[in-house]
């Protein structure tokens, strides 16, 4: 889905990308709220000298300020998923649509045809059917955000709209992590015992599975996909020999960009809910097919917000509560393994 942004909006955004050139020389964090600063001071307010807003006078701007916060969230959260994270721009195949809409993913399918000896000179064989392409959608639901802060905290400028709209993206943006740690999580769960292996991680057995991967996929080349955890774990195993370039990519990044050959991609982690466990496991690797995105996540019409001032709620407090309708799954059109770590 495209938006037409307003004027204001679209400074915002323009800045974050690095074409609002007012500010494009300090694209920071620090120069980001001076873009919001700069956007807002037009239609806030002017403090007094202690810094302090007219309360009437902040109360008749903050309307106006929260419908061009609608704005950027849509565009910051979207660009997020839609490639701004490696991560997404690589293995998450991102569909933004309109409020009922149902979007079709279509998957290759694998089809595998064996060739039979037979005795000749007759045509009543058995026979494979092809399964072709295949269409899947995935279902959506409501999740919803809703802050507040103390309304004479606005006023003494200890919390600012730009640190609002900040919290705001982070939240959803790591609301988006989460989606996707938890079907990476539950990928595996239909696989095929001889592609779901666990076991102690040996050299050995992980080249085993990944030629599997790669001859029943029919590529030449795989990812290897774990937490930081999980595939640090493939640099401790004592059959690899490491060069000086390898031991500076492991002291500088933690881990190898390639193991025998295949790339290595860390996925992003994320906690339950109201909790510090994590939920992706830390003892999975997956072996996926090179070129393969095989998270699909819809993004469902448009944000929804509204903001209670005081005039609203019997405390002093103003408040932003912001929805969205989001679905996640992870479907492959190929093979591929697991590999639990014992």
């Amino acid at each position: 889905m495209k938006y037409e942004l307003t004027k204001n909006a679209q400074s915002i955004v323009d800045f974050k990308n690095g074409t609002y050139k007012a500010f494009a020389a300090e694209a920071t964090p620090e120069g980001m709220n001076e873009a919001f600063r700069a956007v807002f001071n037009e239609i806030l307010p002017k403090p007094n000298a202690a810094g302090r807003y007219n309360r009437r006078e902040l109360l008749k701007a903050i309307p106006e300020c929260f419908a061009i916060l609608d704005e950027v969230l849509d565009v910051t959260v979207k660009d997020a998923w839609s490639g701004g994270d490696a991560f997404y721009r690589e293995f998450v195949d991102y569909r933004n649509v309109a409020l009922g809409d149902k979007p079709q993913f279509i998957i290759e399918a694998l089809n595998w045809i064996a060739v039979n000896e037979f005795s000749g000179n007759y045509w009543k064989t058995d026979r494979q059917k092809l399964t072709g392409k295949r269409a899947i959608t995935v279902e959506t639901k409501w999740f919803v955000t809703h802050v507040y802060d103390d309304f004479e905290r606005f006023l003494v400028g200890a919390i600012t709209i730009e640190q609002l709209i900040n919290a705001m993206t982070t939240a959803w943006v790591r609301h988006g992590d989460t989606l996707v740690a938890t079907v990476f999580n539950d990928a595996a769960s239909s696989m095929p015992a001889d592609f779901n292996i666990a076991n102690t991680l040996t050299t050995a057995e992980m080249k085993e599975l990944i030629q599997k991967v790669k001859v029943k996929a029919g590529v030449p080349a795989i990812r290897i996909m774990g937490t930081e955890a999980a595939i640090a774990q493939l640099n401790d195993l004592a059959e690899v020999k490491y060069s000086d370039a390898m031991m500076n990519e492991v002291y500088s990044t933690g881990r190898l960009g390639k193991w025998m050959g295949n790339t290595i991609v860390e996925i992003p982690q994320a906690f339950e809910v109201g909790t510090t466990d994590f939920i992706v496991a830390d003892n999975v690797l997956l072996i996926v097919p090179e070129g393969e995105k095989f998270i699909k996540f819809v993004d469902e019409g448009e944000t929804r917000s509204r903001e209670l001032t005081e005039k609203d709620n019997d405390d002093q407090t103003l408040s932003w509560e912001v929805q969205r309708k989001l679905g996640c799954a992870a479907v492959f059109g190929s093979a591929f393994g697991k590999f639990t770590i014992i």
